[in-house]
């Protein structure tokens, strides 16, 4: 069941990580610089660069990443405890992992 929509709430995005956060915020530099590269050549440009930097370099992406994590832990304890309310007010049973499964299908989905 798609519960955002019964319940008028949005599902927290997931987080993304810190190699997410860093291909964000360059690849609009890289598209300046590099308006010809297609996508596929952007990403290998920004695996590349990722792949060179060290530990110290990385920290403000793994920062941003984790306060990313914590911000969605944060939203789907509050989205999930809205679902189990809607369930016990309705008569429906709790089930704590409904959540957890559309996660996965949307990642099967995803890969497919």
């Amino acid at each position: 069941m798609q519960w955002a929509a019964v319940l008028g709430l949005a599902a927290p995005k997931r987080p993304h990580t810190a190699y997410l956060m860093f291909c964000a915020s360059t690849r609009p530099r890289l598209r300046r610089e590099n308006p010809d590269l297609s996508f596929a050549e952007l990403a290998k440009r920004t695996g590349a660069m990722w792949k060179e930097m060290d530990e110290q370099q990385r920290q403000p992406y793994s920062e941003e990443s984790r306060a990313s994590r914590e911000r969605y832990d944060r939203e789907k304890a509050v989205f999930d405890r809205a679902v189990e309310e809607y369930k016990r007010a309705h008569g429906m049973p709790v089930n704590n992992n409904d959540h957890e499964e559309e996660e996965e299908e949307e990642d099967r989905m995803d890969v497919e």
